[in-house]
């Protein structure tokens, strides 16, 4: 009875011992697999450049000004330098130019006449005449001659206007009829004779 019970028991250790062997091969087997399997080669790794985005140019802002309080102020202004302008001196006064005609002898003796822009003319004819002779004094033309004053150059012009006895400078020079001659201030010119004898002065007013 004891060889009966021996015998099942016996079959079950064979049986356990076939399953351990095959589960070794198994494992044997797959580890031999794994091993002769090819290893994938390691994926390469890219280095992606990144693109610089320029950003666009944003003028800055000015800074606030800050208020200043009042006395601030005022010590601002006390501070800068205080330039004084020279006050510039006031213009001298234009002297103005008096040309005048004095009768130094002769009819008309002592008398002053000034000479204006359009001139003085010496002669007999109150119509024509500034300086005029009384109607006796035949030696004297109707209009005589003409005296004129330059205000720019401050000289006289004198001219003999074409009379019959003529006009003479001191120097007992003949003036060429209608033709006129520079005198200065101070000269002395006389018609027909010596006795009619003029002198020529400017004076500033």
């Amino acid at each position: 009875m004891l060889e009966a019970l021996q015998e099942p028991n016996e079959m079950l250790l064979y049986a356990a011992a076939g399953l351990v062997a095959l589960a070794v091969v198994i494992l044997i087997a797959a580890a031999i697999i794994a091993a002769r399997k090819p290893k994938k080669p390691p994926t390469p790794t890219v280095a992606v450049r990144k693109e610089r985005v320029m950003e666009p140019y944003v003028e800055p802002k000015p800074a606030p000004k800050l208020d200043m309080p009042p006395r601030a102020r005022e010590r601002n202004k006390t501070e800068e330098p205080i330039v004084k302008q020279e006050a510039s001196p006031p213009p001298l006064p234009v002297k103005k130019k008096i040309a005048t005609m004095r009768c130094l002898s002769g009819q008309g003796e002592g008398q002053v006449l000034n000479i204006g822009p359009g001139g003085v003319i010496i002669g007999r004819d109150p119509r024509q005449s500034q300086f005029v002779f009384t109607g006796n004094s035949s030696d004297i033309s109707r209009a005589h001659c003409k005296v004129s004053f330059d205000v720019s150059s401050g000289t006289f012009n004198l001219e003999d206007l074409g009379s019959t006895n003529g006009t003479f400078l001191s120097a007992d020079k003949r003036l060429e009829p209608r033709r006129g001659f520079t005198l200065n201030s101070g000269d002395r010119f006389y018609v027909s004779s010596p006795v009619h004898t003029f002198e020529l002065a400017v004076n500033e007013e």
